[in-house]
């Protein structure tokens, strides 16, 4: 066997490696610059202020995950009327917060990811944006004496 053919499968490898990596890779290099991410139970949700309980919580990220982004909006969103819905999600590199405000259409959302930096954009999902509605009348409800 000729000494230049281990190098070059060597080589070859690596390169079939690097053009066709494996997918929990590309998977979370490109979470990392989602416009909407999948959230994991690592998140705190608060609502008005209060922190969702741990079942209403893993309800919250099912319906967030599930919830389809429609598209980004450059601008600031000129309707926001409503209780917002606060969301917090902390993990070990980043901190981001998020503002919901349901429409009967679709949810507004604005994402914090700095103190100068925003991303204003919107999704659809119909079970999300029920529960948006379950969660604010109960905060309300508990609000009045």
């Amino acid at each position: 066997m000729p000494s230049w053919f281990i190098p070059v499968f060597i080589a070859l490898a690596l390169l079939s490696f690097l053009m066709t990596p494996p997918t929990f890779l590309t998977d979370k290099f490109v979470s990392v610059f989602a416009t909407h991410p999948k959230l994991q139970n690592e998140a705190v949700i608060y609502v008005n202020g209060a922190e969702l309980t741990r079942e209403k919580k893993e309800e919250f990220i099912e319906r967030w995950n599930g919830a389809r982004f429609l598209y980004r909006v450059y601008d600031n969103f000129d309707d926001n009327n409503g209780t917002p819905i606060r969301i917090s999600v902390h993990s070990s590199r980043r901190h981001m917060s998020f503002l919901l405000f349901g429409d009967g259409r679709y949810i507004d959302v604005i994402k914090q990811i700095s103190k100068r930096k925003a991303v204003f954009y919107r999704v659809k999902g119909e079970k999300l944006e029920a529960f948006i509605r379950s969660l604010l009348t109960e905060s309300e409800k508990i609000a009045q004496p």
